[in-house]
């Protein structure tokens, strides 16, 4: 069990959070491990990985454990 002490997501041009959650919820034991889906686009595949990696630094989200750590390696790697 977990409260969302912070759900402050990314905003800006080609950012899209889809989500059921916001900031003070409690999150029960027994929860779909997809509580946000953050997705970006741009006219090119460098540029909206480039996106990403900023949303995913910018993404403020405490209280329960989450991907945001995993989804960063995945666009740094090559």
């Amino acid at each position: 069990v977990g409260v969302l002490q912070a759900f402050n997501a990314p905003q800006g041009p080609g950012i899209r959070l889809d989500s059921g959650y916001v900031e003070g919820d409690e999150i029960p034991l027994f929860y779909d491990p997809l509580m946000a889906k953050l997705i970006v686009f741009a006219e090119d595949r460098l540029t909206a990985i480039k996106r990403m990696e900023k949303a995913i630094a910018d993404f403020d989200l405490r209280g329960v454990a989450n991907t945001l750590d995993f989804c960063k390696w995945v666009m740094q790697h090559p």
